[in-house]
């Protein structure tokens, strides 16, 4: 298990890389990016689509104890640790996540159903789902499963930067890391800027 640092730069790069795997394989009518991290690399894979995807669209959904890694008090003490110290602490989340991680399917909202369903009416059959990264797949699996349900007419493709761990509920069509590889993304906690 490895931790990589994405700076802006990286970022980028990974993004384009992401995109140019995909569009070598298909071409999406719809990109849904899962939020907060899946919606910052859909956003950026649409920049190198150049519009050739005409529709875009977000969903929410978070694992239990996203909220307290998010306070501000825990940001304050990411600040306090030098970044091999923020690695361990990393890969030791993950291996907890490996091991004893909820793989139940999360709860999750669609910003704008309304309007996806206009589309995807109208003859639009490819959706890609975008996200950071997979953990326990427990995320990825539950959009997947509800837009089969909705839209089963449709080809569901999902794509992501890493997949963290060796047996995830869902694996990604398309990414970047398959190897347990750890990212700090420009906009994670404990990102030191």
């Amino acid at each position: 298990m490895r931790v990589i640092t994405f700076d802006d730069r990286a970022f980028d790069d990974a993004c384009r890389e992401l995109t140019d795997k995909v569009l070598s394989a298909c071409s999406p009518d719809v990109v849904i990016g899962i939020a907060s991290g899946g919606d910052y690399v859909a956003r950026k894979m649409l920049e190198y689509m150049d519009g050739c995807v005409p529709h875009y669209f977000s969903v929410s959904a978070s694992r239990p104890g996203h909220k307290l890694k998010a306070s501000r008090g825990l940001k304050r003490l990411y600040s306090l640790f030098p970044p091999c110290v923020l690695d361990e602490m990393r890969k030791v989340e993950a291996r907890w996540l490996n091991r004893f991680g909820n793989k139940k399917e999360r709860n999750f909202s669609m910003n704008t159903p309304e309007k996806l369903t206009n589309v995807l009416q109208n003859g639009v059959c490819k959706i890609l789902v975008v996200d950071d990264a997979i953990d326990s797949g427990a995320t990825m699996a539950g959009v997947v499963k509800f837009l089969q349900g909705e839209y089963p007419e449709c080809e569901i493709l999902t794509a992501v930067i890493t997949i963290t761990t060796k047996a995830p509920m869902c694996k990604a069509d398309f990414f970047l890391h398959n190897d347990c590889t750890l990212v700090r993304f420009p906009w994670s906690n404990d990102m030191k800027r």
